[in-house]
């Protein structure tokens, strides 16, 4: 077995002492603190497996970002479930900090990414939105459309199109991850613009007329969601980053923690580097490729978020043995992870012979259950 002694360390003495366990939630450990309390030149990235203290990085960097007052940072995630969870643990590790209610003030503000787009829409000149939704989507999608999943409107369209293709690519769940990862990302708003779009990473080759088949589902799609007034999160996320960009001086947010950033679509992306703008200590990500839910991979620097020198791996983990975390990452051999650059994980901090894991897909057993589970009985 392995101990690390922390001597004359405050935060420690607090945990002990005052007999709060929960307390260990937001203990950072002497040799993560440079972490959150250096300063950087563009976004960093901070990866490391369940339990390797990511998400406590993630608040010292905030408290420590707070030290300006006049400092509007954001803090987010990809539900409002676990921003609440974040708010919660926020709280703990300092109360006195200043809280910001609403996107745009000082203070930090902790709101799952999705209601971020909403904030901005809300907040947002309604001649401007349309003209960004025109931009961002095809059609003027203003504040009384309705919202509504991703997946909504699919089976719909496809009924409607008739596509002339392989039933792998008629299946509603490869033309949404089309539009997700592809359609939306690049703006694309006609035929001419889909057939110019590069797809790298996508699995399936597309030829011409594959692709006039595939975008006749898209636009049919996009007919249906203006007939019907509805909007999807990703694509209110898409619209979100088109009116920042059109209006840069309304940027609501001068820092912005992620964390969980692996399941973020390339749509909250752009949101996210619209609603910060380019400059020093403008994001800090946390993430772990091999928790992927949704199975979305996303490279960051094609999304205009160049980490490359800024990342940094968490190796030593307070909650999982690395006997757990080998039975765990065992039952889920047989597929293969990227991160945010585009890489295989590295094998730090994981058993040696247990870093392949297979992508997850919602409503299964997936990687991010199985290592937390591990961590749980650790």
């Amino acid at each position: 077995m392995q101990f690390t002694f922390v001597d004359d360390d405050e935060e420690l003495r607090r945990v002990i002492e005052g007999g709060d366990f929960g307390a260990w939630r937001v203990f950072l450990h002497p040799e993560q603190r440079a972490y959150a309390t250096r300063a950087y030149k563009g976004p960093f990235r901070l990866t490391g497996g369940a339990g390797t203290g990511k998400t406590v990085v993630l608040l010292h960097r905030a408290r420590e970002l707070a030290g300006d007052t006049n400092a509007r940072i954001v803090l987010t995630t990809f539900t409002r479930t676990l921003a609440g969870m974040l708010d919660r643990d926020l709280r703990r590790l300092d109360p006195q900090l200043a809280r910001a209610s609403q996107l745009g003030e000082t203070g930090i503000l902790t709101a799952g990414i999705d209601q971020l787009a909403h904030a901005v829409r809300d907040a947002a000149d309604p001649a401007g939105w349309e003209q960004a939704s025109i931009d961002a989507i095809g059609w003027d999608a203003g504040r009384s459309t309705s919202l509504v999943s991703n997946g909504i409107g699919w089976d719909e369209a496809i009924f409607d199109a008739k596509p002339d293709l392989p039933g792998e690519l008629r299946s509603p769940a490869f033309l949404e991850s089309e539009y997700l990862q592809v359609v939306l990302p690049n703006g694309v708003i006609t035929r001419a613009d889909y057939f110019a779009a590069r797809r790298p990473g996508r699995g399936v080759a597309l030829d011409r007329a594959k692709r006039a088949q595939v975008w006749s589902v898209i636009e049919q799609f996009r007919r249906n969601a203006r007939a019907h007034r509805r909007l999807s999160w990703a694509e209110l996320s898409s619209v979100a980053a088109a009116y920042l960009d059109a209006y840069p001086e309304e940027r609501p947010a001068d820092h912005v923690l992620v964390d969980e950033a692996q399941d973020l679509t390339p749509s909250h992306w752009t949101m996210l580097r619209a609603l910060v703008g380019e400059h020093g200590n403008d994001l800090f990500v946390a993430e772990d490729s091999h928790q992927r839910i949704y199975g979305q991979r996303v490279v960051l620097s094609r999304l205009g978020i160049k980490i490359v020198g800024r990342s940094r791996r968490l190796t030593l983990n307070y909650r999982t043995t690395q006997q757990n975390l080998r039975y765990a990452l065992g039952v889920l051999g047989g597929g293969e992870f990227t991160d945010s650059e585009g890489s295989p994980p590295g094998r730090a901090g994981l058993p040696v012979r247990a870093t392949r894991t297979r992508r997850a897909r919602p409503g299964t057993s997936d990687a991010r259950g199985a290592v937390r589970r591990a961590g749980a009985t650790a």
